[in-house]
């Protein structure tokens, strides 16, 4: 392929090879292969200065990442909708996906979020707090002489641990309206890829069992584990915390869930869920739809229970847990305020 002659003006250069240009000069190395599962791998030698830690945010947008070791852990508020979480190994791209990740789904009509989200960073830079509490309106009223309304309100808090593995998650949903949610509802819904990138399976693990979920192309189900704490593919743990919590589930879907734009679908992908219903379901005001607690864990297989406590005063949570570095981490969070604090062992890391 001839390069693009970029001392010429846009108006006096050919369409096209810009692309290609940018990625040679950013890469070391370049190598393109065909396989039926794996259309593409691009190798880029080098760059060791690019896997160093790094902690990086930004105000405007209310976005925040951490990478530490062999993860990346990310919170993004997203316009006029929940957030995007992220908790992975970074060499597991196959495991990605942004759309609304690792935030409840509510399965209505067209629904929007407003309300702000709040970001703290520790001083070594190792750890973050990500808090929001927002509003869901009904932008599509489907009843006939219907307003725009508020439907719900949703209070979500994650809190990124100095171990450089564990995300810890809290939503709560809360009814402000009688409203009929056509699709159900998924609590903590982690999208998973399942498709030709992973030869369309993966393998989950529990305490007591490990099985495979294969692409179904066909059939929504959801798969019941009957197990607090679950791993999958031996590089992401879930552990659900507190008393009385809800087991993990599996939702599957009947035809590609990940969304693009303007109505394009790309490929399958596994979720994981707590409180979880796939048929309609009708709530009242008042009702807590879901109130869910969770860590998860990049880079690691492992399937064994760790030490965790949740308390709850009003609108004040407390989350405990072991974590992967020996020592026990204490999130308070306050969804009236918007206030977090992190601290390991009675010590502050974040206030």
């Amino acid at each position: 392929t001839v390069e693009p002659d970029i001392t010429l003006s846009a108006e006096e250069r050919d369409i096209g090879g810009l692309g290609i240009l940018i990625v040679k000069k950013m890469a070391d190395t370049i190598e393109y292969k065909y396989e039926e599962t794996k259309p593409f791998e691009i190798f880029n030698e080098g760059r060791e200065a690019e896997k160093q830690d790094l902690c990086w945010s930004d105000d405007f947008h209310k976005a925040v990442m951490i990478r530490t070791g062999n993860t990346v852990r990310s919170a993004v508020k997203r316009a006029e909708h929940s957030q995007e979480i992220l908790c992975l190994p970074l060499d597991r791209s196959d495991m990605a996906e942004w759309d609304l990740n690792l935030t409840g789904y509510i399965g209505c009509h067209f629904m929007v979020e407003d309300g702000d989200a709040f970001i703290k960073k520790s001083a070594k830079q190792d750890a973050f707090t990500y808090v929001r509490k927002t509003v869901v309106s009904e932008r599509a009223p489907m009843g006939e002489g219907e307003e725009i309304y508020q439907v719900a309100e949703r209070r979500y808090a994650c809190a990124a641990l100095p171990d450089g593995k564990t995300l810890l998650v809290l939503e709560r949903v809360k009814m402000l309206k009688e409203t009929t949610f056509t699709f159900g509802f998924r609590s903590l819904h982690c999208c998973i890829p399942n498709d030709v990138y992973n030869d369309k399976q993966r393998v989950w693990s529990t305490p007591e069992a490990a099985f495979t979920t294969k692409n179904l192309h066909g059939k929504n189900e959801l798969l019941e584990t009957g197990s607090t704490v679950l791993n999958c593919d031996g590089a992401v743990s879930f552990f659900a915390l507190g008393e009385n919590t809800a087991s993990f589930k599996i939702k599957q879907s009947a035809k590609q869930n990940v969304f693009l734009q303007c109505g394009l679908w790309s490929m399958y992908a596994d979720e994981v869920c707590m409180d979880a219903t796939l048929d309609p379901i009708r709530s009242k005001p008042g009702t807590i739809l879901y109130d869910t607690v969770c860590a998860v864990a990049a880079d690691t297989d492992s399937v064994a229970p760790r030490a965790n406590s949740v308390t709850e005063n009003g609108d004040v949570r407390e989350v405990t847990f072991f974590a992967f570095d020996g020592k026990t981490y204490t999130f308070k969070v306050d969804f009236a305020s918007c206030d977090a604090q992190l601290l390991c062992e009675g010590e502050t890391v974040i206030c």
